[in-house]
């Protein structure tokens, strides 16, 4: 038993280790601060307007123009990463299910959701 123990905290501080140096990495590096600039923050719709067009979408009577732009925007990060089609219907399918496709905020104290965003 205490074998066990043992094992499972050396486990837990070489965890603990691991993420401090890959977030001091990432801080060295500018990974905790983006280029405004990167076009990838306005298709989170955190920058200026993207470059989407909707107007070679379907149209679908189910979903809203947010929704189709937040697919579409789905769909175009991961040709960028270059995931395969199968992934890009993984992520559509989870952000439906996570925010029905909207692109949710913080509540505050009115918060009834446990995500942010898409996902």
């Amino acid at each position: 038993m205490r074998h066990k123990v043992v094992i499972s905290a050396v486990l837990a501080g070489v965890a603990i280790l691991m993420c401090c140096a890959g977030g001091t990495m990432a801080l060295l590096l500018g990974g905790l601060n983006p280029d405004p600039n990167d076009p990838r923050l306005s298709y989170a719709a955190c920058g200026a307007d993207s470059d989407i067009n909707l107007h070679n979408l379907p149209e679908l009577a189910e979903l809203t123009q947010e929704q189709m732009r937040n697919a579409a925007v789905i769909v175009q990060i991961g040709q960028e990463m270059r995931v395969p089609p199968r992934g890009w219907v993984v992520a559509i399918g989870t952000a439906a299910q996570e925010s029905n496709l909207h692109n949710l905020g913080h509540l505050g104290d009115r918060n009834d959701h446990d995500s942010l965003g898409l996902f």
